[in-house]
């Protein structure tokens, strides 16, 4: 039992119990008088004697009616609410949420999915605590995510109740309630096995505990025969900043090397001010000079939306090896953890297909001798004309090699350009140069690495003037010899003579810029991370042949072993936990994995604040605490027992008189 003013029930028993008894106990002050004889006054004596302060007080039916009625009053003023066991209809479904929000820890040190799971536990209690006037309920558990869970049925065994309740694991996923709606209803149409022969209720009593952060309350509503009742859990002032969204993206001068950026949220009234790091491979990389500032959130007038404040933030250039982790921390602590971190796992590396166009037989077999996926080998003509007829064509190569081919236009693609002319915009070719040699190179830039050039010798080279947005590798004595530009769709390496006009195929160096170009290339047509997957995705991926069994560790250390049907097609998930998940496998005796990042990115999570109220199509559902939501008022049964103790009272003073 609860009571919704207590304070005011005290104060009017404490203002009237203690005058009635005051006016039994007191004695009457009443005038002297001489009389004749006493005879006649035997009552108006015993009267004196029980009001005097020396006696003790006599028994008074009506002081007891008296006493009772100001307590029942009194009780009645406290507005006492007691769980009766009475529910709108036989079947109740109890609506979990366990979505990212709902790990916020703002409940004495609890998470508020524990807290709305101890409270669930009291519930199905009092439902099959053998109320006044009901038997016993059907009751079904359901997990609010992404997506519905039924983790028990209808049913009218309470340890299986409990123990659904004890299954609920936290997500860091979103909310939908209209998936679990559709479900309870789907499961209204199903006889339930424990109560044969019964017939079937039309309603059913919905109890959502949640902090009322449901992406989809817009197509939700309440039909008729069901009622909902929201308990809204956590506080309305719950702080929260995170990392909205991160992103590496590679250097155009050096592959290995990747730039990292990311945004910043801010949730809360007031502006944030922390420091934000960058870990790659677990290890503390930079941290940004002076912090980040990020404006406070507000409320946008002409959409009436919440905005968050946001800013965007970049790192310098850090070396990632394939497969790395690389990681944005928020340093500033808040109550929402989940979003302080966002992780991304490094693209890994992976064999390049050549095209090659025109090729020379020497071209030819330097690039069949390279660690490439596949040579392939057509005519400029072939080129022109596949590549007209079906543009996506060259999109299944990584690099194509123009060996002295002179195209008139080229689409967008990675390009290594062996003499002839390049028709890119800012060379700007306007002849040719005899005996050239060079002059300057660039020897820390990846194309260089291992390419000794100080005995090259050019009998001809096209004359380019190029625009500033080129970059000179190599400089000959009458112009640039070697270039790399970028543009859109593609990137282009341009060495502005042909091989065979030269001493350089004689030379080891030719192998190891082959080589190079051919790397540096393909890398800039990777993306430079693999994709970040939502919580609650799945992730496939491709194992070797022979693989059976794989163990899926998550981000808190937590092995699972999944048998692995095709190797080739194997799907993980759904992975329900932000962080870096990782699949492992023993690929002879080597054990082998790979990382998967899972990263919180709506940011509807990104609010914490608990929502007192929610709506649902017209209706508004107002959030009750505890297990007010099935007591019931006993004020107006207190008013009538106080209206019949009162009538007693006057019949009882009636006969008296």
């Amino acid at each position: 039992m609860t009571w919704l003013a207590p304070l005011a029930g005290i104060i009017l028993a404490a203002a009237t119990l203690p005058p009635l008894l005051t006016l039994y106990i007191l004695r009457l002050r009443r005038p002297k008088r001489t009389v004749a004889s006493t005879l006649l006054w035997t009552r108006q004596v015993e009267d004196l004697r029980a009001n005097s302060l020396f006696q003790r007080m006599r028994m008074s039916w009506l002081l007891v009616l008296q006493a009772i009625a100001i307590a029942l009053l009194a009780l009645a003023l406290a507005q006492p609410q007691a769980d009766l066991g009475l529910v709108e209809s036989g079947r109740v479904v109890l609506l979990m949420d366990r979505s990212a929000s709902m790990g916020v820890k703002d409940a004495d040190g609890r998470s508020r999915l524990e807290q709305a799971k101890r409270e669930a536990h009291e519930r199905i209690d009092s439902l099959f605590g053998a109320g006044l006037f009901s038997q016993a309920p059907e009751v079904m558990v359901v997990a609010l995510a992404r997506e519905a869970t039924v983790l028990s049925p209808f049913s009218t065994i309470a340890a299986r109740a409990h123990d659904a309740i004890d299954a609920i694991e936290a997500t860091d996923e979103t909310t939908t309630l209209a998936d679990a709606l559709d479900v309870a209803r789907s499961f209204m149409e199903v006889p339930n096995p424990d109560k044969q022969g019964a017939p079937q209720e039309s309603g059913v009593t919905l109890e959502l505990w949640s902090d009322g952060r449901i992406a989809d309350l817009e197509r939700c509503v309440v039909k008729p025969g069901e009622s909902l009742r929201y308990h809204p859990m956590g506080s309305p002032t719950a702080r929260n900043a995170g990392v909205a969204g991160a992103g590496v993206s590679r250097l155009a001068g050096n592959p290995d090397d990747v730039a990292v950026f990311a945004r910043i949220m801010n949730w809360n009234e007031a502006p944030l001010h922390s420091d934000v790091e960058l870990w790659v491979d677990g290890a503390l990389r930079a941290v940004l000079p002076k912090g980040v500032d990020v404006p406070a959130a507000g409320e946008d007038p002409s959409r009436k939306a919440w905005l968050p404040g946001e800013v965007r933030v970049s790192f310098p250039s850090v070396t990632v090896k394939p497969d790395g982790i690389v990681e944005v921390r928020l340093v500033e602590t808040d109550d929402q953890p989940a979003d302080n971190r966002m992780a991304m796992v490094a693209a890994p590396a992976a064999a390049a297909r050549v095209l090659l166009v025109g090729a020379s037989s020497i071209t030819r077999g330097v690039a069949q001798a390279l660690p490439v996926k596949s040579v392939d080998a057509v005519t400029l003509d072939e080129f022109s004309t596949r590549s007209t007829a079906d543009p996506a064509w060259i999109d299944a190569f990584d690099v194509i090699v123009l060996d002295g081919a002179s195209p008139p236009a080229l689409p967008p693609a990675r390009y290594l350009v062996l003499g002839g002319t390049a028709p890119f915009e800012g060379l700007n070719p306007y002849g040719e140069k005899s005996d050239v040699s060079m002059r300057s190179v660039q020897a820390t830039h990846p194309l260089m690495r291992f390419v000794n050039l100080d005995e090259l010798g050019v009998s001809r080279a096209v004359a380019y003037s190029p625009a500033s947005d080129v970059e000179t590798i190599v400089e000959g004595s009458d112009g640039p010899l070697v270039m790399t530009l970028a543009r859109t769709g593609g990137q282009a390496v341009v060495v502005a003579f042909n091989p065979l006009d030269s001493n350089w195929p004689f030379q080891r160096g030719f192998v190891n810029f082959m080589a190079n170009a051919v790397e540096f290339l393909a890398a800039s047509g990777r993306e430079a991370a693999l994709p970040t997957i939502a919580p609650g995705d799945t992730q496939p991926i491709r194992l070797p042949s022979g693989v059976r069994s794989i163990a899926l560790v998550s981000p808190a250390a937590r092995a699972q072993e999944i048998d692995v049907t095709d190797p080739a097609q194997t799907v993980v998930g759904p992975l329900r936990q932000a962080g870096i998940w990782t699949v492992r496998w023993q690929e002879g005796a080597e054990e082998r994995s790979r990382p998967i990042a899972v990263a919180l990115q709506d940011p509807r999570e990104g609010r914490v604040g608990t929502l007192e109220s929610i709506s649902l199509g017209l209706e508004t559902v107002r959030g009750v605490q505890g297990g007010e939501s099935a007591r019931s008022a006993l004020w107006p049964w207190l008013l009538l027992a106080a209206l019949a103790v009162l009538t007693l009272e006057w019949l009882v003073y009636l006969r008296k008189v």
